[in-house]
Order: C-alpha cells, then sequence, then structure tokens
C-alpha cells in the first residue's frame, strides 16, 4: 500500500516535523511505503522566510530530504493531484497538526493593522481534501486540529464544509474544540475521537543519537534541566526567576540549560545554553536525556511524557479574557492534554500580567513526580497513538 502524507512537514519548527516523522516512522512499521506530499502555499511560505536563520532553514530542508521522502513540490490541489497519480498513491492521510483551521480577516492589536489569513487557513483547502475532486482515493484525517478556529462563524457555509468532511473516510481530532466543530457541521452526525499527537507513538530507536554523545558535544553534565522561555515583551521569564531556580536546582544536583526553539531564546543567565543551529532530532534527544523540562511550547511536553521526564509547562496557548482561565482552560492543547492525564498541576498560564508558580513550586513538581505515574502516561499514549494508526490502515484498506 502506498499512501501520501499530507501536513506541516516542511515548516522550520521542530514538533511540526517530529509529527510527520511518527506518521513515516509509525506506517513504515507497518508494511507501507510512504511519499510526504511536499505541499507549500506560496503565502505560508514567504511568511516563514525569515522565521528562522538560513543556517537553522537549511537543517529544516535537509531533515525533510533524508527522512521524509518528499514528492516533487506542489502549490495548489491540482499539483497536489498530479503528485499522487504520479505516484500511483493508493490513500492520503492528511495530519497531523493545526489543519482544519477557519480563519477571518481580524485586527491585531499587536501589529496595529487588519490581518488576512494565508490560503491554508481558509476554506476550501487541500487540507480539507479538496484535491479529491480531481483524483478519486480515499482520505484520513491524523489528530487533526483547528487551533481554536471561531467555526461558529462559518455557519452560512455549513453544508459545503459538511460536505468536505463527509468525505474522509476517518476523522481523528487532537483536541475536544475540533470534535464539536466537525460535530457542529455535521449535525452530531460525526463526532471524531480526541487522540494522541503522532510524536507520542515515535519510535526513536531508528534515529537514535545516544546520550553519551549528546552530553560530549553540548559539553553536559549527565544530570541538567532544559529551561526554555522565547523571551520578548510577551514571553520573558524575570531574571531574578531563573536566578533563584537555578540555585536551586545546582544546590541539588541538577545544572540548568537554556534551550532554544528554532527562532532562538530569551537570554537568560545560565552558563549552558544550547546554541542553533540545532537539527530536529538533536532536539528530540536533548530532551529526551533531561532530567527535566521546564518552559513552553506543547511538543516538548508530548516527548518529555513520551520518555517519562519530568516536566513544567509555562502556557501561552489558549485565550483569556481580562485576565480569566477559563478560556484557557478549554482552548489551550497543553491544559485539553493535561486534563486528559489529570495532570493539571504540571502547568501555569503564562501571559503578561498573571502571576506565575514560585520556583520552589516549579522544582517540587517536577523533582516529586513519580516513575510510576509517568510509566502510566506514557504507556496509555502509545497504546492510543497506536489504536489509532490501526484504525485510520484500516478504514483506508477496506
Amino acid at each position: 500500500m502506498n499512501i501520501g502524507i499530507l501536513t506541516y512537514h516542511w515548516c522550520p519548527n521542530f514538533g511540526a516535523q517530529l509529527q510527520a516523522l511518527s506518521t513515516v516512522t509509525q506506517l513504515k512499521t507497518k508494511g507501507i511505503k510512504t511519499f510526504t506530499i511536499d505541499y507549500r502555499p506560496p503565502d505560508t511560505e514567504k511568511a516563514y522566510e525569515n522565521a528562522v536563520t538560513p543556517t537553522q532553514r537549511r537543517l529544516h530542508d535537509q531533515f525533510v530530504e533524508e527522512y521524509l521522502n518528499p514528492t516533487n513540490r506542489c502549490k495548489n490541489s491540482q499539483e497536489i493531484a498530479g503528485e499522487i497519480k504520479r505516484l500511483s498513491l493508493d490513500a492520503v492521510i492528511i495530519g497531523s497538526d493545526s489543519l482544519f483551521n477557519l480563519m477571518t480577516n481580524s485586527f491585531s492589536v499587536r501589529k496595529l493593522k487588519f490581518v488576512k489569513p494565508h490560503s491554508d487557513n481558509t476554506f476550501p483547502n487541500p487540507f480539507w481534501g479538496d484535491f479529491t475532486q480531481y483524483v478519486d482515493l480515499p482520505i484520513a484525517a491524523l489528530s487533526v486540529s483547528s487551533q481554536n478556529s471561531p467555526f461558529e462563524k462559518f455557519k452560512n457555509r455549513k453544508k459545503e464544509i459538511a460536505a468536505a468532511i463527509r468525505k474522509f473516510r476517518y476523522i481523528s481530532v487532537r483536541d475536544k474544540w475540533t470534535s464539536e466543530m466537525i460535530s457542529f457541521f455535521t449535525d452530531k452526525e460525526i463526532v471524531p475521537t480526541v487522540t494522541p499527537d503522532p510524536v507520542f507513538g515515535l519510535d526513536d530507536k531508528c534515529y537514535e543519537i545516544s546520550k553519551n554523545s549528546i552530553l560530549e558535544k553540548y559539553s553536559l553534565r549527565n544530570k541538567y534541566i532544559l529551561l526554555s522561555f522565547f523571551g520578548g515583551t510577551r514571553y520573558s521569564i524575570n531574571p531574578n526567576w531563573v536566578k533563584d531556580f537555578r540555585v536551586l536546582a545546582e544546590h541539588n544536583g541538577y545544572t540548568c540549560v537554556n534551550f532554544p526553539s528554532p527562532s532562538g531564546a530569551q537570554d537568560i543567565e545560565l552558563d549552558n545554553n544550547i546554541k542553533l543551529p540545532l537539527s530536529p532530532l538533536e532536539w528530540y534527544f536533548l530532551i529526551k536525556y533531561s532530567s527535566a523540562y521546564v518552559g513552553m511550547l506543547m511538543h516538548p511536553i508530548v516527548i518529555s511524557i513520551h520518555n517519562k521526564v519530568p516536566f513544567y509547562s509555562f502556557d501561552h496557548y489558549g485565550t483569556n479574557i481580562l485576565g480569566s482561565d477559563m478560556k484557557w482552560q478549554t482552548r489551550s492543547k497543553i491544559q485539553l492534554l493535561l486534563s486528559d492525564l489529570d495532570i493539571a498541576n504540571h502547568s501555569s498560564r503564562f501571559q503578561p500580567l498573571h502571576s506565575i508558580p514560585s520556583p520552589n513550586y516549579v522544582f517540587e513538581e517536577v523533582t516529586k513526580t513519580k516513575e510510576s505515574d509517568m510509566n502510566s502516561w506514557a504507556e496509555k499514549m502509545y497504546t492510543l497513538c497506536q489504536d489509532n494508526f490501526n484504525k485510520i490502515i484500516g478504514e483506508l484498506a477496506r
């Protein structure tokens, strides 16, 4: 069976590329030949031009070529259909990532202007399967998300969106919000199951980088805690907080390490700083071999849970109203994940004017985490991830 994978595989984003790698790996272990459909909407690609340095971007491009078996480059649904025919694909899996986005023009207070959504955030687009108008084959959605899309605003297009949804043989979603969106458009005919991010199923033995080589390359001690913050006016951690946490960690035998996203990291006062450029796999194994992860972003939390690494999330996702946590708790992808595992105490809201927990509290949360709990979380998510892949393959093969 030949399957195409359609997702944000090319973005200079560690989590997005690891999602694609996990999907490819899962399918390969089940005897399926995979091709990653190299769909790059021109307007979205342009928006990422200056997101990272050229040297960092080259590592993301190399990752695609080395691990994801990309097709020829595609700009639209017609070109995707052409690649499907050329390669004689039997089916396409769409996901995982925030692919079911429905966005409208919005006013950005930060930029002081109206912002038009990119073509991949408007309906229809290839992530909604509109390439099937040019080629007939089964499609499935793998743990897709709608990134808190205001889907009620699209009720005047309900019929055509519902028609697109019904073309999928199988749909799984990453969060309750997206499940509610699908249910809304199909009048509760289709209510997708919430399923894990595919990174929970990554078999990293195929790509393993040894702990000793990671420690040696980055001059790390055996016990290290990663601290990861963006910086800037919105997502900077107080230097005094870092100082107090560092003293506490070092007193207990840990080294604190500044850990970047592809666009960099806040300049915080630590002796150890992981520098860019950094490959997605090195980024993954730096988290896997750490003693704990403390910081922002979702995929470090996913990787931590998958590898039984203690963590604490400074959660910047979701929305809030005048400091209220109501919207945050129902729309943040981290909160939705942690609530499913009943470990919401491992996270706190990270927004301006919002109080954050003390260094003592965070350190205690990561160091008191029980090994039995970590084993239970990892096993649950891995099993759910495997079940999801098995269901998708079964539906596509029938």
